[in-house]
């Protein structure tokens, strides 16, 4: 009796944590501000990327919901705030690249190609490339600041678009500025 009292207190517990997590990202899911960037890249909705769903046969972000999504061309640009107040799930930037980095290697899905650390305007970010279902991406991880606010995002490209993607990497990341 005692042991299935301390089970259901557990799980109770497990859930409040992990509800708290989500409700804290939704909460700060408008955090994130993008501007100024080139004319050529245009803010979008999910509707208006339905004629690349077949292009890539698959859309990396579409089962997330990312806030902002961007255009250029065919390539694609989702950003969003994944920041939380649980100091225990905030990792260093090291440790994330370490994680990710061995997680896509052992995939049977992706194809790593590299991963590094820059900084720009001051805000540390992991950038990581590898291929997917015969699409490349791009994703970027920030640091978290001090309002526990860290921008993920991911590009989607096809390799003859590699170019602009790297351009429009830097764009962005020139452009994101997370809200105080």
């Amino acid at each position: 009796m005692i042991k299935m009292k301390l089970i259901t207190f557990l799980l109770i517990l497990i859930s409040t944590v992990y509800s708290t997590h989500a409700q804290e990202i939704n909460d700060n899911s408008r955090n994130i501000a993008v501007g100024p960037l080139p004319s050529s890249i245009q803010k979008v909705t999910y509707s208006e990327i339905a004629d690349l769903k077949n292009y890539y046969g698959q859309i990396y972000f579409d089962e997330i919901p990312a806030y902002q999504i961007f255009r250029d061309g065919k390539i694609l640009v989702s950003l969003i705030d994944m920041g939380t107040k649980i100091k225990k799930l905030q990792q260093p930037l090291e440790k994330v690249q370490i994680q990710r980095d061995a997680r896509l290697k052992k995939s049977k899905y992706a194809d790593f190609e590299n991963s590094e650390i820059i900084t720009v305007n001051q805000t540390r970010y992991l950038v990581t490339r590898f291929q997917s279902h015969g699409n490349e991406l791009i994703s970027i991880s920030s640091a978290y600041n001090s309002l526990d606010q860290q921008v993920y995002g991911i590009i989607e490209f096809k390799s003859s678009d590699k170019k602009r993607a790297n351009e429009i990497l830097n764009e962005i990341l020139h452009a994101i500025h997370l809200k105080k």
